[in-house]
């Protein structure tokens, strides 16, 4: 059995600037994957609780206005929270056993695996051969 055959969820974000340790989510989404095939899923825009800088709205196109009324992290991660909760894969089982109970705690704990993405993505990116062009 492949772990493709179990539940699975991609989640991904967009952040107020480019450092982890800094940034705050401004959008969440996520889709739940059973058998490999893409099921339910949500988006949400997220208050970030500060300014989103022009670089980053150049980036995402999301800006202040967009997220104005929009609810915070601690009133979207529950909802994250079941749907990683329905998803009954190997690595998700692991990640749910560390999971933050609350926003403040998701905030830091988002954060922390973007920049682990971010550094996977970047180790994989500089192993590729250059473009001889």
């Amino acid at each position: 059995m492949s772990w493709k055959d179990d539940p699975w969820v991609l989640v991904d974000l967009e952040t107020t600037g480019k450092d982890p340790e800094t940034a705050a989510v401004c959008q969440i989404g996520w889709r739940v994957f059973r058998n490999g095939e893409p099921c339910e899923g949500e988006e949400h825009l997220v208050n970030p609780g500060e300014s989103i800088p022009a670089e980053a709205t150049a980036i995402h196109g999301i800006a202040d206005g967009d997220v104005a009324n929009a609810p915070t992290l601690e009133e979207v991660w529950p909802l994250l929270q079941a749907a990683l909760a329905d998803a009954a894969g190997q690595i998700l089982w692991r990640w749910r056993d560390r999971l933050p109970d609350d926003g403040a705690e998701a905030q830091r704990w988002l954060r922390a695996q973007k920049k682990r993405q971010d550094d996977r993505y970047n180790e994989w990116k500089a192993s590729q051969p250059k473009d001889p062009q």
